[in-house]
């Protein structure tokens, strides 16, 4: 087996994995849940890099697995059980969607649920929203073109 070369960026790496790991299972507990990180290790603790990479993987495995969201009324909620209902919810309206469009039909009721999570909340649009809002910009623009060339032409009439 090949020694490891501990570098500094490794200690970094494993200091901030570790300290990851901890706020984890800190925000885990604020909310209620059982969640403990007691894992611990130092960089001399690795042989080889495999064992380290292996070790940073199962942090990482941790962060995921354990992340919680706590709605409005108090209900605390898996992120990762969250994220499956929203793909799923978004699979049904698309599927929706493009059977609506198939069939010609243009107003179409859609699923609504899930909860908005960070990855949903981060400004995530669609091309429509982006669209839309786009065009509504430039119809404020040209609306207040037109009121500036009004506000001249009166202005000119009355000089005449």
């Amino acid at each position: 087996m090949a020694k490891m070369r501990k570098r500094t960026k490794d200690v970094k790496r494993l200091r901030n994995a570790i300290a990851s790991a901890k706020r984890t299972a800190t925000k885990a507990q604020n909310i209620g849940q059982d969640v403990v990180f007691n894992d611990i290790r130092t960089i001399k603790d690795f042989n080889d890099r495999k064992e380290f990479n292996k070790y940073l993987k199962s942090i990482e495995k941790f962060n995921k697995e354990n992340r919680y969201i706590e709605n409005q009324y108090g209900v605390v909620f898996n992120r990762n059980d969250l994220e499956k209902a929203n793909k799923l919810i978004d699979k049904q309206n698309r599927q929706r969607r493009s059977l609506a469009r198939s069939v010609g039909l243009t107003k179409l009721k859609e699923t609504k649920g899930g909860i908005n999570t960070r990855e949903k909340e981060k400004g995530r649009r669609t091309k429509r929203e982006r669209r839309k809002e786009r065009e509504k910009e430039e119809r404020k623009e040209r609306k207040g073109k037109r009121k500036r060339r009004k506000k001249k032409n009166r202005k000119r009439q009355k000089a005449k």
